[in-house]
């Protein structure tokens, strides 16, 4: 996998992986990026009498993004620890570059597609559906619109 370069929405640069700051302690930013992660919980709680798998609290720690790093300086060795990323809902979203790279990475993470499946009750998934199919009646009749508007002005 060849590292490319990444731009900066801050400061305008173009960098490469481990140019992580604009200038000391200010960090780029580039264009955010979600992540997906199948987790879902599928142990069912009891409410009312019934079962009911709660999704809506669901949160997943990943340790060690970024990693570890060891700063020598003469003699002496500092070590920075690693972060952390939580996945609330099997999403997150970022636009640390630092992070993104180390997440570009990281095996066990999931497609949009699969994250829908497995989050996504069917009245959830109901709902996207006719979001979708309204957005695209929408563009449609725009379209539409746009079309006899131009057949008017030639006229």
């Amino acid at each position: 996998m060849a590292i490319q370069a990444m731009k900066c929405l801050e400061c305008g640069k173009t960098f490469k992986p481990g140019e992580w700051e604009c200038m000391p302690g200010v960090y780029h930013s580039v264009a955010s990026k979600r992540y997906f992660m199948d987790d879902a919980p599928t142990v069912p709680e009891i409410r009312d009498g019934a079962r009911f798998i709660n999704k809506g609290i669901s949160q997943t720690q990943i340790l060690n993004i970024p990693p570890e790093r060891q700063i020598r300086e003469g003699d002496s060795i500092t070590r920075l620890p690693g972060g952390s990323v939580t996945f609330v809902r099997g999403l997150y979203e970022t636009s640390n570059p630092e992070i993104q790279f180390y997440l570009d990475r990281k095996p066990g993470l999931c497609t949009e597609a699969r994250w829908r499946e497995v989050y996504l009750n069917d009245d959830e998934k109901v709902q996207m559906r006719n979001l979708e199919l309204s957005a695209r009646e929408q563009r449609l009749a725009d379209r539409e619109n746009d079309l006899l508007a131009a057949m008017k002005a030639k006229a």
